[in-house]
């Protein structure tokens, strides 16, 4: 046993010693390797600047400037200047920038240096791009109605507040979550609705997932006294309160409360009384019809 732990301990001291780059107790700092800089861009000391950001592969910079007016900057090129640009995203793959602005009573959103319709600012969503970076979509309204707009073209009229746009892996399924507010703006029904397609309307709806493949879509629901998952809008087992992973149990279970981990089974953790299950449900052949 004596020799097992004296082996441990000479093993364990040779690992520091490969990974940290030093030998003798006096060495006490921390080594650190710069592998390169490279200069990205340079800011005009008249603007103000803010949400500087790289895109996904890192490869472009952008950032909204302020000098009197505002307009973004994307590697090194200034825009068009508008009295006001909210907040903008880059596409995935990095070689498109889509952000909301507004100029004057309306808002639009500008796509790579285009402006698509204005709409009224308050009724202007942020843009979501796809995953495979071809499609843009995003919530807007007129004077009568909201609309979902996907590649410059509005879609189907909502009248009802909307959320949690999205679209699912394939690039081409979108859903979102709309929903009907009460008294003091407390939801008093929601619904998901998918591909155009609205499903039942709950008390509150959450967490809204596609299946890898975007076959099937999945979500959370309660009435007020249970909860339980809907799949493709059929309502399934109910529980108490369903829980975060990071929370409880275990790290299997990622910041949503359910997750696919395969085309044809999910899994979330689900509290029932004083008990907390890790639930792994499976489609069938026949749910999958």
């Amino acid at each position: 046993m004596r020799k097992t732990k004296i082996f441990t301990v000479v093993i364990t001291y040779l690992l520091l010693v490969m990974l940290l780059g030093c030998t003798g107790s006096e060495s006490t700092s921390v080594i650190r390797t710069i592998v390169g800089e490279q200069l990205v861009t340079q800011i005009d000391p008249s603007c103000q600047v803010r949400l500087v950001r790289t895109s996904p592969d890192a490869k472009h910079i952008a950032y909204v400037a302020t000098k009197g007016k505002q307009f973004m900057v994307v590697d090194r090129i200034d825009g068009k200047q508008y009295d006001f640009i909210d907040t903008f995203v880059f596409s995935p793959d990095g070689t498109h920038v889509a952000y909301s602005a507004r100029e004057g009573n309306k808002s639009f959103i500008v796509l790579d240096g285009i402006e698509g319709k204005p709409y009224e600012p308050k009724w202007l969503g942020s843009p979501v791009f796809s995953p495979d970076s071809n499609h843009l979509a995003y919530l807007a309204a007129d004077e009568k109605d909201i609309f979902v707009v996907v590649d410059g073209v509005e879609k189907e009229k909502l009248g009802s507040s909307v959320s949690d746009l999205m679209f699912g892996p394939d690039s081409k399924r979108l859903t979102y979550i709309g929903s009907k507010s009460g008294m003091w703006a407390q939801p008093v029904g929601a619904w998901v609705v998918v591909d155009g397609r609205k499903g039942e309307a709950y008390r509150h709806v959450w967490d809204v997932t596609f299946s890898p493949d975007s076959k099937y879509v999945a979500y959370l629901a309660g009435d007020g006294k249970k909860e339980f998952v809907v799949v493709d809008r059929t309502k399934w087992k109910e529980y108490d309160s369903f829980l975060y992973g990071s929370t409880y149990v275990t790290s299997r279970v990622p910041e949503k409360r359910l997750a696919f981990d395969s085309p044809d089974s999910f899994y979330y953790l689900a509290r029932k009384g004083n008990s907390i299950y890790l639930v792994e449900e499976t489609l069938k052949q026949d749910q999958k019809e």
